[in-house]
């Protein structure tokens, strides 16, 4: 039965494999890398996660089932995924790929290379002249997570993620964390996430579990993982400043009066 189970989640990842339509090459501070990207017919361009690791960090690479990990050869510092995740895990990082999730292609573990780039704190540009991305180095490789994220703003947003979508898939954990942050970076809103969440202003709760207390259960993991993606510059639902249960809309505030952007899983988001 578990063989059955792995071999029905590989076919699943399979499903999920981009129509690439060309390639492109690949330099490193103005110098040819020798790798190639292959660019999705959706616009996405996708590196070797192998080939990545080896030429650019001089990596150790492994896949186990659905696991593929690098491993500096000094053990300092660690890249991760799981074949059909939109997101890989970078020194303690979660690093969003949205739509655009970790696949296999023929035998190639696949990965968009801006997801790669940020796990090696590289920048990423775009040269259509020589149909070539180029790539500038950073500091090599990506803060530590214990570093990088607040860890009350981690307590915090998955707390309120967990309380409001914490039965919903990771795009809508997501897309309500980024209403929390886009929040955060509003002028019209606090400028953190602890007061934002807690916003009272007119007498009553911005959100309704810090009110009734259910915000302060403890997190389901994917909820911790939804809070370090946002955290990590992921967004759903543009730059939507609400958010509303589906059945609830109509008779909502934001329903009535702001501009619909989309809906995911249980939720109505709005600008």
């Amino acid at each position: 039965m578990k063989r059955i189970l792995m071999l029905f989640g590989i076919l699943m990842v399979l499903m999920t494999v981009p129509a690439f339509a060309a390639d492109a090459n690949v330099t490193l501070d103005g110098e040819d890398t020798g790798l190639t990207v292959c660019v999705a017919e959706s616009g996405t361009s996708y590196v070797s996660f192998r080939a990545f690791c080896e030429s650019i960090g001089d990596m150790i690479v492994t896949m186990e089932d659905q696991t593929v990990m690098a491993v500096a050869p000094d053990g300092s510092w660690f890249i991760q995924g799981e074949l059909g995740d939109p997101y890989l895990v970078a020194n303690g990082r979660y690093l969003y790929t949205g739509d655009s999730v970790v696949c296999l292609w023929g035998n190639t573990t696949m990965i968009p290379v801006r997801t790669m780039a940020k796990a090696f704190d590289l920048d990423v540009a775009w040269n259509g002249e020589t149909n070539t991305v180029e790539l500038t180095s950073g500091q090599g490789v990506a803060t530590y997570g214990d570093l990088y994220y607040s860890a009350d703003d981690v307590y915090w947003l998955a707390r309120i993620i967990n309380a409001e979508s914490g039965n919903q898939p990771l795009r809508g954990k997501v897309a309500v964390g980024s209403v929390i942050l886009n929040r955060v970076e509003s002028p019209i809103f606090p400028n953190n996430v602890y007061d934002v969440i807690f916003d009272c202003r007119y007498g009553v709760h911005q959100f309704t579990p810090a009110s009734s207390g259910t915000i302060h259960a403890t997190p389901n993991v994917e909820s911790v993982i939804a809070a370090k993606l946002c955290l990590d510059g992921a967004r759903e639902a543009e730059d939507s400043l609400y958010f509303v249960a589906s059945q609830a809309a109509g008779r909502s505030w934001a329903g009535r009066n702001r501009p619909y952007c989309e809906t995911i899983g249980n939720h109505n988001f709005y600008l």
